[in-house]
């Protein structure tokens, strides 16, 4: 209880400022206390089993969508007993705002909510918002790229940033992002990375230091800012690294909405012992052997 009151909080503190930082007018004590009763009556600050139930296995089907249309490993679907670990947004950190709406109760009351969170496997990790897959991460790739780079530099590419942005786009497409419509707004940026020769925390490096080696991993972008559109290749293997998809007026895919998001977290969770009733053959740490 106390930690789901401190997401609250915190989820207001975020939409409070968001407003002010856009120049949303400042909420009124009213207006203050009215989100407080929405959020507290609704239990949106907290997901019930209920709605991590419906919402998990919308974010599985859209996680093995795009594994399958990208072609990563393993090459199958994506079963539960592969997630090592996942995370699902409660309703009031996932939804969209009605923004027409005068003040921020009123919008909370007409919102809509959506899937947001990530699930995790053993190589990647996919990440929700807004009700759309908004990035795909390789972990082994992404998490290790450090500890890589000394074999990554020595091990020729077998693309170039032209290559690279033939990847890039044909990824995107086959996400149904529509690349077309991405290209008329924004100029694509294609990079080689690179890193210094001495690398390390307490390495000086002057204005115009020239002591740096490329390394095959590929960046294609398009836009500049975290709605921005972005997949990272390493050459050497021309694997995925990272692919975001963050503008999603672009995207084709349907948001994953939870039309009855508000009922789901308002059904109680069953007690453990009823769950354990419920699975008479599970066994609990306290169990004997």
């Amino acid at each position: 209880m106390k930690h789901s009151i401190i997401l609250i909080i915190c989820g207001l503190a975020l939409f409070i400022s968001a407003g002010l930082g856009t120049g949303v007018a400042k909420m009124t004590d009213a207006e203050r206390d009215e989100m407080y009763a929405i959020v507290k009556s609704n239990h949106l600050g907290r997901t019930s089993l209920a709605f991590r139930a419906t919402v998990g296995p919308q974010m599985l089907a859209e996680a093995n969508y795009f594994s399958k249309r990208l072609n990563l490993p393993p090459q199958r679907p994506i079963q539960e007993n592969d997630i090592v670990e996942y995370h699902i947004a409660a309703p009031f950190f996932s939804r969209i705002d009605n923004t027409n709406l005068p003040s921020p109760a009123a919008r909370l009351h007409a919102a809509k909510f959506v899937a947001g969170g990530f699930i995790q496997t053993t190589n990647f990790v996919f990440y929700f918002t807004k009700g759309y897959l908004w990035a795909v991460v390789n972990r082994v790739k992404h998490d290790e790229r450090f500890d890589l780079y000394p074999e990554w530099v020595k091990t020729p590419s077998l693309i170039d940033t032209n290559g690279a942005y033939q990847l890039a786009t044909q990824w995107l497409a086959a996400v149904d992002v529509d690349v077309r419509a991405l290209e008329e707004k924004y100029q694509p940026e294609r990079e080689q990375r690179w890193c210094w020769t001495q690398p390390g925390l307490n390495v000086y490096h002057p204005p115009g230091d020239t002591n740096k080696i490329m390394l095959p991993i590929y960046e294609v972008a398009w836009g500049t800012n975290w709605d921005s559109v972005k997949v990272q290749i390493l050459g050497t293997t021309k694997e995925l690294m990272e692919l975001h998809s963050g503008e999603f007026s672009f995207s084709r895919r349907p948001p994953l909405v939870i039309t009855n998001a508000i009922e789901l977290n308002n059904i109680p969770d069953p007690s453990v012992k009823q769950l354990i009733n419920l699975s008479p053959n599970i066994q609990t740490n306290s169990d004997p052997p």
